[in-house]
């Protein structure tokens, strides 16, 4: 982890590479989930699915424009997703995230479209979509704020693993997970899905367990965490946990 504060890496070739093949690796990814998406509707001509995919591909660009200006060397790191040290919970969670994901988005296409098993209404679409879009950015200020905000959990003794304290760190210890449990939760009912929540509730509650999990690897091997611990003491919700 790291503050936004220090100075700006420079973008080596080597990294420019790595920052390119981070790029499609999420183009892909989302341009997939987006596939399945309207593989679960059945057809094409679906305005909300498309309204979706368009805030995920803008978000994308955003993404790219902001940490590569910021934190660089981040988005090169992410180019790997597993690396050595990855705990072994970590890479069962980043075998399973993908297709699971992919499980959720056939689901809700198949609720909100092709079967029309529920109806939500346009005004908890609405509230739902201002929710993804806070989740979003609360996740990319994590990510600015933290160069050690890799793809799986490991104590990264290669790169001068620090706590942060910073930014949305000083709030809850792992505002990553907060933001992207929140776009998860909340990406059945932007589409029009009840059904929807009950895979992606399960997807949450991975998400929930990988943060524990997380913080428990943290206190136990990463030396400054347990004060900052203290400090800080919820770990995704305030007042609750």
């Amino acid at each position: 982890m790291t503050t936004s504060s220090e100075k700006q890496t420079r973008i080596t070739p080597e990294m420019k590479k790595s920052i390119l093949i981070r790029q499609r690796q999420v183009f892909i990814g989302t341009t997939l989930f987006g596939i399945f998406l309207f593989l679960g509707a059945g057809r094409l001509d679906w305005t909300m699915g498309w309204v979706y995919m368009g805030l995920n591909y803008l978000g994308l660009i955003i993404n790219v424009i902001v940490l590569v200006s910021t934190n660089p060397e981040l988005v090169a790191e992410r180019a790997t997703i597993t690396r050595e040290g990855t705990t072994k919970f970590d890479r069962i969670f980043a075998a399973l995230y993908g297709p699971w994901l992919f499980v959720v988005m056939a689901v809700i296409g198949m609720d909100a479209v092709r079967y029309g098993w529920s109806t939500v209404p346009t005004w908890v679409q609405y509230v739902s979509i201002a929710v993804f879009i806070f989740g979003w950015c609360f996740t990319l200020w994590a990510m600015v704020s933290n160069k050690h905000f890799e793809t799986t959990v490991r104590i990264q003794s290669d790169r001068g693993h620090k706590t942060i304290t910073s930014g949305p760190y000083g709030i809850v210890r792992h505002p990553g997970y907060v933001g992207i449990i929140l776009v998860y939760a909340i990406t059945p009912t932007i589409l029009g899905s009840w059904w929807g929540l009950i895979p992606a509730g399960l997807l949450c509650i991975g998400f929930i367990i990988r943060t524990a999990k997380e913080d428990q690897t943290l206190l136990k091997e990463l030396p400054d965490y347990p004060a900052y611990a203290e400090k800080v003491r919820y770990r995704l919700l305030p007042g609750v946990w």
